[in-house]
């Protein structure tokens, strides 16, 4: 497979030749490490290009939810339902993520929810103007150790649309691609 080496000086590509590498892959379902070998460095100036040969049968699959979640933090808020009723509260809780995948978050709050409660959420990522809004639904919550009155609260996305779950994981994709360089 031929691999773009961007800020790669064309002199240190050259000693590349025979180097034992590893390529990060990402997809909707997982972030693989795939061990390879540098076979041939390619100059198409002002482009590097490495031919490498992949060993995919020796892949390592970093994530292996359905969605990987990633542990960061961004801002949010929720809007909880009312027990017993599609009636929502008034008050937006302003808080932030403790991790995101394509199926869920988790989230630090001052209130414990119900298990099965129901919510509105806004996910602000990274520097989009815009929130996407998701409904979720309450499937954990732990009181933080040391913190009384501090809750960690897991929901489920529920109907959330494909174009939704994309903008999600390609956010969550370039932020675990920027950790892992």
């Amino acid at each position: 497979v031929n691999i773009e080496a961007d800020d790669l000086p064309p002199d240190d590509a050259q000693k590349l030749d025979a180097t034992e590498l590893r390529v990060l892959f990402s997809n909707t379902t997982g972030l693989y490490l795939i061990p390879a070998r540098h076979e041939k460095t390619i100059t198409l100036a002002p482009r590097i290009v490495m031919r490498v040969k992949l060993y995919v049968a020796r892949a390592l699959n970093i994530q292996r939810r359905e969605y990987f979640r990633l542990r960061t933090k961004e801002a949010m808020s929720y809007l909880p339902r009312l027990p017993d009723t599609e009636a929502e509260t008034e008050n937006w809780r302003e808080v932030f993520t403790i991790d995101i995948s394509g199926s869920g978050l988790a989230l630090r709050a001052c209130e414990a929810l119900p298990i099965g409660a129901y919510m509105k959420v806004r996910l602000f990522l990274g520097a989009r103007a815009q929130p996407i809004t998701i409904d979720a639904r309450v499937v954990s919550v732990t009181e933080v150790k040391g913190h009384p009155s501090v809750y960690r609260i897991g929901a489920q996305f529920v109907g959330i649309d494909e174009p939704g779950r994309r903008e999600i994981m390609g956010y969550l994709n370039s932020l675990q691609t920027a950790k892992c360089i």
